[in-house]
């Protein structure tokens, strides 16, 4: 059984109970709910509740981010035909690893696409005790061709993919607004950004460092800095990291991350 809805807040209230066991993992599922909370949905904004052989599948979509998959794998040929049926629209996909494999499976069976690219991310929560960083402070719009390149840099290293200076460029715009920077001597060496809320977590995203400027502990600071204020906001930091990036989970488990 397919339950489509019309606004975000009717999916949340509808699917708390599951979305709120587990936080972490369905992060980017409850960011899209709130999203859409008054948004009226169609095929590039929506949300489903597909229950099939006793489990439930969620899925959600929001704008330019991720579906996010939550709950059971159980139901993935029937969103499957939903998708087809309603022509609706995705990119990117998020979600754990069991769900996400036996959509890609579903969808596969259907249409003999090849999906580009899987990367296995590890979920850490803060446990340390956050401070304040005199370099520290929010990016300025001035800065937009510095994240840009940053942004470009990023999914080069990551993901071995070219980004477009101009798609890099819309990128940067969306980000600063929220986004923190470590200033070493004027220049912006490094940046992060507090992005998707749930009850009791702030996630931060957007991790990058100057290559130019690694190694000297500028990111340390900046990250024991967004934590300090999303601890006084009363929520506790969380994290993606890539499991293939062993480097970067050395370093944010040293500042006091462990993972979930």
């Amino acid at each position: 059984m397919v339950v489509s809805y019309d606004y975000g807040k009717d999916f949340f209230s509808d699917n708390e109970k599951i979305l709120l066991s587990d936080e972490l993992e369905y992060g980017m599922a409850i960011h899209n709910a709130k999203i859409l909370r008054d948004y009226k949905l169609d095929e590039k904004n929506y949300a489903l509740k597909i229950t099939a052989d006793g489990g439930v599948l969620l899925a959600i979509r929001s704008g330019d981010y991720p579906m996010a998959l939550a709950g059971s794998p159980a139901g993935v040929d029937e969103f499957v035909s939903e998708i087809d049926r309603r022509g609706l629209v995705f990119t990117d996909i998020l979600g754990a690893s069991d769900i996400t494999a036996a959509f890609i499976a579903g969808y596969q069976k259907v249409h003999p696409i090849r999906f580009k690219k899987a990367v296995s991310m590890e979920i850490m929560a803060f446990e340390g005790e956050g401070k304040f960083c005199a370099e520290v402070a929010p990016v300025s719009a001035a800065d937009v061709d510095t994240v840009a390149g940053f942004v470009r840099g990023f999914y080069r290293e990551c993901f071995d993919e070219e980004v477009s200076p101009q798609s890099a460029r819309e990128q940067a715009e969306r980000m600063i607004p929220r986004m923190l920077g470590y200033y070493a001597d004027g220049r912006l060496a490094a940046i992060a950004r507090p992005s998707r809320e749930t009850n009791r977590y702030i996630n931060i995203s957007n991790v990058y460092t100057d290559p130019g400027y690694r190694g000297r502990g500028y990111m340390q600071a900046l990250i024991l800095h967004v934590c300090k204020l999303i601890q006084d906001a009363g929520k506790t930091p969380s994290l993606y990291v890539d499991v293939a990036n062993p480097i970067s989970s050395r370093v944010y488990k040293k500042v006091g991350f462990r993972s979930i």
